[in-house]
């Protein structure tokens, strides 16, 4: 059995998509960057901030990004856990 992790690829970042920094801020995908140089061989995922400044961006390795569930409040790669109060079963009924 193959219990490798698939890398993450700009295929998996459309334009217009929430995503969650390595910081923990949010930002939308505009745009991508690709190969600058000869000696950097890596595509970027351009990410503007959700804040005031609208030049707020950032490129980032799509390796880096997560894209941002449904519930703005939980992000993908977050664990949910349920907190609940013991059970007293010396009490009387």
């Amino acid at each position: 059995m193959n219990n490798l992790i698939k890398p993450l690829d700009i295929d998996d970042f459309p334009v217009g998509v929430k995503v969650i920094t390595p910081t923990g801020r949010l930002g939308t995908v505009t745009g991508y960057r690709g190969c600058a140089s000869k000696h950097d061989n890596f595509e970027r995922v351009i990410v503007r901030y959700d804040s005031r400044n609208k030049k707020d961006t950032v490129a980032l390795l799509p390796s880096l990004l997560a894209v941002q569930d449904k519930n703005p409040a939980a992000p993908v790669n977050a664990e949910i856990i349920t907190i609940s109060k013991p059970v007293n079963k010396n009490r009387e009924k």
